[in-house]
Formats: C-alpha cells, structure tokens, sequence
C-alpha cells in the first residue's frame, strides 16, 4: 500500500520553500510544471493551475497543507 503521506512530505521537503507547513500558491507551481510535463495522463493545462491548486486546497485556505496533498496524491494513484 502507498503511503502518500509520507510522499506528501517529501514534496514539502523539496518546495515549502519558509518551511512553514503549508504550500503556497508559488510554491507549488514548480511541482506542477514537472507534472504538466511528465504526467499527460492527468489532463493538466498550462493555465489551469489556479484551478487544480483551489481543489487541493479543500478548506480554501489558500494553501495546501500535508493532508491536502496526500489526499490529491491518493485521488490520483500518484507513484514517485
């Protein structure tokens, strides 16, 4: 069984730039540049970020904590 939150944590680790336990709107675009490439299956668009980030972020915080994440990452079957 994958564990996606300890995936989750380790997208943290390489984009919580503040280190403050939540992604950012800029930080996670890196992220989703790498997945707009590699990840065709996923249907992503290059300007249909802010879309894909607000439905991660479910409690519409403005950022995506690690919980949101490993959820998105579950919801996709995501494998590093």
């Amino acid at each position: 069984m994958t564990d996606y939150t300890a995936i989750a944590t380790a997208i943290f680790g390489q984009y919580d730039s503040d280190h403050d336990g939540n992604l950012t709107s800029h930080e996670l675009r890196p992220w989703y540049d790498a997945l707009l490439a590699s990840r065709p299956d996923l249907g992503l668009t290059s300007d249909g970020y802010y879309v894909w980030f607000a439905d991660i972020d479910k409690n519409q915080d403005g950022s995506i904590a690690t919980d949101e994440l490993a959820a998105y990452l579950a919801s996709i079957n995501y494998t590093a």
